[in-house]
């Protein structure tokens, strides 16, 4: 019995990671074939994120490259606890997104800052931001998170 049941383990851990490399590789073959591997940027380059802390903000910047946009209800940033904290975003432009109808984007430059005050707890811890973006060439990528040091 004992040997029955680690052979179904097995078989079902090496089709699980049968399934897993065959998805892979159908989604980089569908990229191959649509022609994005030659136009899509990888996910940093596309959205060149940069942050500092100066005068009692945290500031949060994008440099965002022609061709490319961040969603503005795809922006969350949590403290250390995993509450959720305001991000003072600028008007966006409104965007007919294929897949998400009616959204708010940002195209080129975006710039943030967060009031420390509203951190005031996590002076020397860090928070989670989290934010999507995709390509005018079809392309979305997938969320992205980034841990920012509050530590000066």
């Amino acid at each position: 019995m004992k040997s029955l049941t680690m052979f179904f383990v097995v078989l079902c851990l090496n089709f699980s990671t049968s399934l897993a490399a065959a998805k892979a590789s159908v989604f980089k073959s569908q990229i191959r074939s649509n022609g994005l591997a030659e136009t899509v940027l990888p996910v940093d380059q596309a959205f060149q994120f940069s942050s500092y802390i100066d005068e009692g903000h945290l500031h949060l910047m994008w440099q965002i490259l022609p061709g490319y946009y961040l969603y503005q209800n795809r922006f969350k940033l949590e403290d250390a606890k995993g509450q959720a904290v305001k991000l003072p975003l600028p008007k966006g432009m409104p965007y007919e997104d294929e897949y998400f109808g009616d959204v708010t984007i940002y195209r080129l430059d975006l710039a943030v800052a967060v009031d420390l005050g509203l951190l005031a707890h996590q002076n020397d811890g860090s928070v989670l931001l989290r934010y999507q973006g995709c390509a005018d060439a079809g392309y979305c990528y997938p969320p992205q998170k980034r841990v920012i040091s509050l530590a000066q």
